[in-house]
């Protein structure tokens, strides 16, 4: 393409528009009209709002232009994607002024995530933005490790929809290796760090997962090892590629003159872009695929009223494969300009000493940690104190429980929040709620989602303060499950989704839940809600936390039973429970028997371990340890 410019002056203010491309053909043209200026007493504007690339030959020029000109009396506007790309990787940025309002890099009104990556890196590129125990990174130091790890990735043959399997634990390195996904077009798949490569074997034929970053951690074994497990004719996974905490991609920074103007093209943000599997713990793993677009709406919506601002500080435990802590997280980080911390060591003891040090106001988190951490003997109210933000999620919170939360926390605004993988957030409770709204309910729901109950049998809808399974619907919701039977897919001919849980929705249109469909017990034909029970046992005095489970039994089809946790220092009194649950419940919903726990088996996202508590306490039955 030809080079044409145009000049415009007024008085001393002289203005060059370039459009076309610089190279080393049409250089000789800029070269010409830059022969011909007086440099004493002009103020030189570039307008790059119609150059489209510049080469090694245009960047010499620029060069001994701004050798005439001092900062103040010269600047760029109007640069696009790929000419801004040259500058970053060569280091021009740091000899030009760049008017980040008349660029090319205003945030698009609908933006894909190499976009908001863009446009970060364009006006805030050396704030320290990500901390990882002791090294801090810039969203420079993100765009350039994503950009060496595309190259990486491309020259493996990832292309435009391959599938990228996340295997790894919260780092820099992951979000580096996310960035240079999305810069390539490809479907980010996330894995759960705590499965085992034969599982991950299984879900890369779920997932159709072509390539694997992985750590070393994650894999528990040697890069060749883990490759021998993973590469097999039962999987489906060509290659995998180590983003460990110690593979340090910013020591390549020399290779990146060599990238300029790579991996620039634009993708629609509503393209399908990433796949989280749900966290089913029975039958096969579904796969929720979903566009940078539902993820940025999500991420917005769990966000609306905290008043956000670059001021704030998130502390990050929850793993970046989970829907909770990616949107609360990465997510929120990138949307907000917001410094993320995330730390290797997750301990009571640590997260509360970095939240101490570092002024943390936003700690998302599932009830069982939040709940540690404020019984641990290493918690002060007053070195939390910059704490003012708590979304609650994951699983119900029991009333006691939160009305603890708020004594030792007072200054702090919990939000109560339902979601799932497949939409999330569904509904939240507001900034400023009532405790009682807190407490029972997880809000209303939130801008665009519909919600309704149903008969969970006959599918007939409910009215207010009737109980019945939720369904939801949203334009922001999954895609689909990927490469699911049609019959198995979770929307609906209607566009609705069954979620599985039973609540009721109140005359104020707040959402109470009641317990799952899955969960009810069935004992001697009558329908008994786990969660009722909790909730009356919860509130005795020395009982932590307590989970009922239903018991298979040949004579009742299931019996109730209960797995607790004491508060320290208390005794467990079988007696003392029955007489309070009889005063509030009939007697069949009594548990048969007690199991009492040092603390509940925890899966990787700090959510308690169902499956495997259930199991443990069924095996107990009739032993010493069931009371």
């Amino acid at each position: 393409m030809d080079l044409e410019i145009q000049k415009k002056e007024n008085g001393n203010k002289v203005t060059l528009k370039l459009k076309g491309t610089i190279n080393t053909e049409t250089v000789s043209v800029l070269n010409d009209e830059v022969n011909k200026l007086d440099f004493s007493g002009i103020d030189l504007t570039l307008d790059f709002t119609d150059l489209s690339y510049i080469t090694s030959a245009g960047l010499r020029t620029l060069l001994i232009i701004r050798k005439k000109l001092s900062e103040d009396r010269i600047r760029i506007i109007g640069m696009n994607d790929a000419v801004y790309e040259v500058f970053k990787v060569t280091g021009f940025l740091d000899f030009f002024p760049i008017d980040p309002v008349e660029s090319g890099y205003q945030l698009p009104e609908d933006p894909s995530f190499r976009q908001l990556l863009s446009y970060r890196v364009a006006t805030d590129p050396d704030k320290r933005i990500l901390y990882c125990d002791d090294k801090s990174y810039s969203w420079k130091d993100i765009d350039d490790a994503s950009q060496i790890i595309a190259k990486d990735l491309f020259d493996r043959g990832v292309r435009k929809g391959s599938h990228i399997g996340m295997f790894a634990r919260n780092t820099f390195n992951w979000a580096a290796a996310f960035y240079a996904a999305q810069k390539l077009g490809a479907i980010t798949v996330l894995l759960n760090y705590s499965l085992k490569p034969e599982e991950v074997r299984r879900y890369s034929q779920y997932g159709d997962i072509d390539f694997l970053c992985y750590d070393v951690v994650s894999a528990k074994m040697e890069h060749e090892d883990f490759k021998e497990t993973l590469i097999r004719k039962d999987s489906s996974i060509k290659d995998i590629y180590n983003i460990s905490a110690d593979v340090d991609f910013l020591a390549r920074k020399d290779e990146l003159n060599d990238l300029q103007g790579m991996f620039n093209e634009e993708f629609d943000s509503d393209d399908p872009c990433m796949m989280i599997f749900t966290s089913g713990t029975t039958g096969r793993p579904k796969g929720v695929l979903s566009s940078a677009r539902d993820r940025r709406i999500n991420a917005t919506l769990m966000n609306e009223g905290f008043d956000l601002s670059e001021n704030d500080r998130i502390l990050l435990f929850l793993p970046l494969c989970h829907v909770f802590g990616f949107g609360s997280g990465l997510n929120t980080s990138i949307i907000y300009n917001i410094p993320l911390y995330m730390p290797s060591d997750i301990s009571d003891k640590n997260l509360l000493k970095i939240i101490e040090k570092e002024g943390i106001t936003l700690f998302n988190s599932v009830p069982t940690k939040i709940l540690s951490m404020t019984d641990s003997e290493d918690f002060d109210p007053k070195k939390a104190g910059s704490l003012r933000v708590s979304v609650i999620a994951g699983s119900a919170i029991k009333t006691p429980q939160m009305l603890d939360l708020k004594e030792k926390l007072p200054n702090v605004h919990f939000i109560s929040l339902y979601g799932m993988s497949e939409m999330a957030p569904i509904s939240k409770t507001k900034y400023d709620d009532t405790i009682e709204h807190i407490t029972t309910t997880v809000g209303r729901p939130v801008k665009g989602v519909r919600v309704e109950t149903r008969d969970h049998k006959t599918g007939e809808l409910k009215k207010t303060n009737e109980t019945g399974e939720l369904f939801v619907k949203s334009d922001t919701s999954l895609t689909c499950y990927y490469r699911m039977d049609l019959d198995l897919q979770a929307i609906d001919d209607e566009g609705w989704i069954p979620t599985g849980d039973l609540g009721f929705i109140d005359e104020e249109g707040y959402i109470h839940l009641t317990g799952r469909c899955k969960e009810l017990i069935i004992r001697g034909g009558e329908n008994i809600s786990p969660k009722e029970i909790e909730e009356i046992i919860s509130q005795i005095k020395g009982i932590r936390d307590v989970k009922v489970v239903g018991v298979p039994d040949e004579k009742y089809g299931e019996i109730v039973a209960a797995a607790i946790v004491m508060t320290k220092g208390e005794d467990f009194d079988r007696e003392k429970i029955e007489t309070h649950i009889l005063k509030h419940l009939s007697k069949y919903k009594a548990p048969d028997y007690y199991v009492i726990y040092e603390a509940f088996p925890l899966l990787s996202n700090g959510k308690i371990d169902m499956v495997n508590l259930k199991t443990d306490v069924a095996a107990l039955r009739g032993s010493d340890k069931a009371l």
